[in-house]
């Protein structure tokens, strides 16, 4: 999964929790957060 790859996700998964009700979102949000800033950190330690 490239950094891209898991920001589209994150957009993608934002939208559809802010359609579909915001409980749980925050918690979501949180962990998607912390994956794109260990892949973000990942990427440019290489």
């Amino acid at each position: 999964m490239t950094y891209h790859a898991a920001m589209n996700a994150t957009i993608k998964g934002e939208t559809s929790k802010c359609f579909g009700g915001k409980k749980g979102m925050t918690q979501k949000k949180l962990r998607m957060m912390k994956l794109v800033r260990y892949l973000s950190r990942s990427i440019h330690g290489k």
